[in-house]
């Protein structure tokens, strides 16, 4: 029942603060794709429910939260069809907030 969560920061967008609250996790490069798939999903709704539950705490309310899931897998195709996949199947709000990338995406869609 905790909630965990690796990292919570604060950065302007814009001119608007958003709260990142990151989930990160390694995993065993050998595993199969349709493994892997299984894997980040599971952790991906992991991080929603928390992200629900954490909205509900005075601490973040009224708060612009994006949740962000990053892995270890280098085949940044996989990750980025991966994420298409989940906000296409997925309509609600936070789900479109949520990223999923790697190193790689984070280093060059976020610098």
């Amino acid at each position: 029942n905790d909630i965990e969560i690796d990292c919570i920061y604060d950065a302007i967008i814009g001119k608007q603060k958003v709260t990142y609250i990151v989930e990160t996790k390694m995993l065993k490069l050998n595993t199969s794709k349709t493994k892997l798939k299984n894997k980040i999903r599971k952790y991906y709704g992991k991080l929603l429910d928390d992200v629900i539950r954490l909205q509900d705490l005075k601490e973040f309310k009224g708060k612009t939260i994006k949740p962000l899931l990053l892995v270890n897998v280098t085949d940044t195709n996989f990750v980025s069809q991966l994420d298409t996949e989940l906000k296409q199947s997925n309509i609600n709000t936070l789900n479109q907030y949520t990223d999923i990338m790697n190193l790689e995406t984070l280093k060059f869609e976020h610098t």
